[in-house]
């Protein structure tokens, strides 16, 4: 390794590791205190993280970082909070065709860059995994690690690669990767977000354009984002233009984005009805039940102290158990996959977030006496 790139990745101090991911690590520089995201990758394709780190295409973490040394790329990248569209479905949330649609046509905004490379780059690898919904909103596609620059002169890929499910057939050596590989796979996510099979049909409109997607032919494919682009705008129109009778039966949520809130009040974040109501209730008489308790206590200043120390560990409590805004995968020990450890791990959370009202409840006490004489 040369000393420059040493120096470079020495401000990087690694800060947590990131479980069920091997070789990717949480970073935070010495300087700027910026957390990133290092990846020591021992298969790569060094001109698609060039291409990435020189033009930093949006919708992409940004690479901060590349280091090359015996066979080995590390990558040190932007941290994007948020969560994946897997943890999204995991919840049993059902995109209604039109938030599928748009869904589709933001992965084709992010993958056009790529493809319209000379020769085009292929992601080879979009599932739900590797889509994230940062904390404002947006939609972002990670994971780079298994694309490729296509070679025209190649009649298959050397390397089989990709996730079951989503990789076209042309993955698993029956063919050469293209465009129309991620296609595929765009296809198959927007399925997956409309319930399929799960759910009744869907307009007809949408389903040609789906079934034109996971072709298993690629030429059958669209051939390229800009014609799946097309496709997707002309069955939005037809969905809007449908009567209501041609809409999906049944919708758990409206999209990531609307009908799952991940700021919202616990109760509120699904707009579901009987979670809204017992919200409704529920708030108004932790209130009541936070002050009854303690509205006897003398002096004042006593009394203030301990409702605040109430309140503010009943809202924490909440907050952590309802797991709001995906607060638990930044969390040691509650992200950890082993059920037993990430129990304990909110167990003593909540110890901390009892150990915190009660320090501020202390210090607010102490104030209001010095305030009151």
């Amino acid at each position: 390794m040369k000393i420059e790139d040493e120096y470079a990745l020495s401000f990087y101090r690694e800060i947590d590791s990131a479980p069920g991911h091997e070789n990717v690590c949480l970073v935070r520089h010495v300087e700027t205190g910026q957390i990133y995201l290092k990846k020591t990758l021992p298969r790569y394709e060094r001109r698609v993280f060039d291409f990435i780190h020189n033009s930093h295409p949006a919708g992409v973490p940004r690479i901060v970082e590349l280091v090359e040394d015996d066979g080995i790329l590390t990558v040190i990248e932007e941290y994007i909070s948020g969560e994946t569209l897997r943890d999204v479905l995991a919840r049993d949330t059902i995109y209604t065709p039109e938030q599928s649609v748009t869904l589709g046509l933001r992965l084709c905004e992010l993958l056009e860059p790529f493809h319209r490379q000379i020769p085009p780059i292929v992601h080879r690898d979009i599932k739900p995994e590797n889509i994230l919904i940062s904390s404002d909103g947006q939609l972002k596609l990670l994971d780079f690690d298994a694309a490729k620059v296509l070679k025209p002169d190649q009649s298959r890929d050397t390397v089989l690669i990709g996730t079951a499910g989503y990789a076209a057939p042309e993955q698993y050596g029956f063919g050469p990767s293209s465009p129309a590989t991620d296609i595929f796979a765009i296809g198959k996510v927007m399925q997956e977000c409309l319930g399929v099979p799960r759910q009744g049909s869907i307009p007809a409109a949408l389903s040609q354009v789906l079934q034109v997607c996971t072709a298993m032919e690629p030429t059958a494919r669209y051939q390229s984002v800009t014609a799946l682009r097309e496709a997707l705008l002309a069955a939005l129109a037809a969905i809007r233009l449908s009567s209501p009778s041609a809409q999906p039966a049944a919708s758990k949520s409206t999209s990531a984005k609307r009908a799952y809130h991940p700021y919202a009040l616990p109760g509120f974040r699904t707009r579901t009805p009987w979670k809204m109501l017992a919200a409704i209730l529920g708030y108004p008489f932790l209130i009541w039940f936070g002050y009854d308790c303690y509205r006897h206590f003398e002096p004042f200043s006593h009394r203030v102290s301990l409702m605040t120390i109430f309140f503010l560990f009943a809202m924490a409590a909440i907050l952590l158990l309802a797991d709001y805004g995906g607060i638990r995968k930044r969390l040691p020990l509650c992200r950890n996959k082993n059920h037993a450890l990430s129990v304990l791990g909110v167990i003593l959370w909540l110890g901390v977030c009892a150990f915190l009202a009660l320090m501020v409840g202390v210090i607010l006490q102490s104030i209001l006496e010095d305030f009151l004489g």
